[in-house]
């Protein structure tokens, strides 16, 4: 980012030719690792929800530390290629300058090869990866609550039909009127509570989905426009010296890239329920001390149910 800013208010480039390539790498490594962090919790929450008993013994502490230090290697890797494509280009006829960018004069057939390659890796593949694994879920999460939806209701059904057979013998017996009236109390407190989880339960399904289509818009709204465009340009659709419009557009490409990486907070937070609750508790926690009540068993268990849906 500070490269960035120092590229807006300085025409020439004075740190050297290293670090004109080194910048560039620790940032396309910085890029490619946190897109490929977001493609291995898509896997991860993949296995987790569509295939439960797989994710006992591929979603440990120690494949994760595995996954995070694999992560890391191959974002070293997949980012050389930049320190072959970034020059430090001497300009200026009077006054000598340097600039740290991509020979397209020279290096026009590389330099294209480069942008189609980062096209393919930071968009293409994470994208319709996510875009599996997110749909898969949507998927399961939607059948699941289909069948818990038809159970709940011929559970309700059949609680209405007994409550009707009680009611009925309440009206027509004088016997034991108070346990028979107990009991249809009973009943349809039953039957409006499973009612009652099962509306809860949809809107929660219903706020999971739009995070996780929300989670792929937003990448490919804030890394599609800045890939999109190093392309056109280095195909030649676009100039290789932007001006004007052109060059405020393409800053403004490169803020939203970064942008994602604040933005993903908020998606995946925010969004959540639990996470607000358990952040307002936090907070609470943090200004007013520890609690001095402890929760019972019972209290415990329906807490860890709630924040585990």
């Amino acid at each position: 980012m500070d490269k960035q800013i120092a590229k807006l208010f300085s025409y020439t480039w004075t740190m050297g030719v290293f670090l004109c390539k080194m910048v560039h790498y620790m940032q396309n490594v910085s890029a490619i690792c946190s897109v490929l962090t977001l493609t291995a919790m898509s896997i991860e929450r993949y296995y987790a929800i569509v295939h439960p008993m797989k994710a006992k013994y591929i979603c440990t502490i120690s494949q994760a530390r595995k996954i995070i230090i694999g992560t890391w290697l191959a974002s070293l890797l997949l980012g050389a290629p930049i320190m072959f494509i970034q020059d430090h280009i001497e300009v200026g006829a009077k006054i000598k300058g340097y600039w740290c960018v991509r020979d397209y004069v020279n290096n026009r057939d590389w330099v294209t090869a480069y942008e189609l390659y980062m096209l393919i890796l930071i968009l293409i593949i994470p994208t319709t990866i996510m875009a599996i694994t997110y749909s898969s879920i949507c998927w399961e999460i939607w059948r699941v609550m289909k069948q818990r939806k038809t159970m709940t209701s011929g559970k309700a059904m059949i609680l209405h039909n007994v409550n009707k057979i009680f009611l009925s013998r309440t009206l027509t017996t004088e016997t034991f009127p108070l346990s028979s009236k107990r009991s249809t109390c009973s009943i349809k407190t039953t039957a409006k509570s499973c009612i009652r989880t099962t509306d809860e339960e949809n809107g929660t399904v219903r706020q999971v989905i739009k995070m996780l289509v929300m989670i792929v818009i937003v990448f490919v709204i804030c890394w599609g426009p800045l890939l999109v465009d190093n392309v056109l340009t280095a195909f030649g659709v676009l100039p290789d010296q932007k001006s004007g419009s052109l060059k405020h557009m393409y800053t403004g490409f490169t803020l939203m890239a970064y942008f994602n990486s604040c933005v993903n907070p908020i998606v995946y937070g925010f969004m959540s329920k639990n996470f607000r609750e358990s952040f307002h508790k936090a907070l609470c926690r943090c200004c007013r001390g520890p609690p001095k009540r402890t929760l019972s068993m019972s209290q415990t268990r329906t807490t860890s149910i709630r924040q585990s849906f």
